[in-house]
């Protein structure tokens, strides 16, 4: 799974067509690079201001980063669907940019 910010990617699709198990490429709206880490949270305003964070409120990014990943794990290495393909099909912020199934 690639999760991406937004306007970003490209390369991942090399990856994702020689998949041989399930791959994605995941798109988060309103985020920038500096959205996947603590700045989203932590400075959430000075990143903003100085342009290194998106659009999306730091704390829901992360929540999605953060659900996301779980559900991945827990589907492909645990073997429980906890709501991945709910998560990557009715999130309104996540776009499905490539996928394998």
């Amino acid at each position: 799974m690639f999760l991406l910010s937004e306007g970003h990617g490209g390369q991942e699709e090399y990856f994702v067509d020689r998949a041989e198990a399930p791959a994605y490429s995941l798109e988060i709206k309103g985020t920038r690079h500096t959205n996947f880490n603590d700045v989203a949270y932590l400075a959430e305003y000075p990143g903003k201001i100085m342009g290194t964070l998106g659009a999306i409120d730091g704390e829901r990014g992360l929540t999605i980063i953060k659900d996301l990943t779980r559900a991945f794990f827990d589907k492909y290495i645990r073997g429980v669907n906890t709501g991945f393909d709910y998560l990557k099909q009715n999130n309104r912020e996540v776009i499905l940019r490539k996928s394998t199934e």
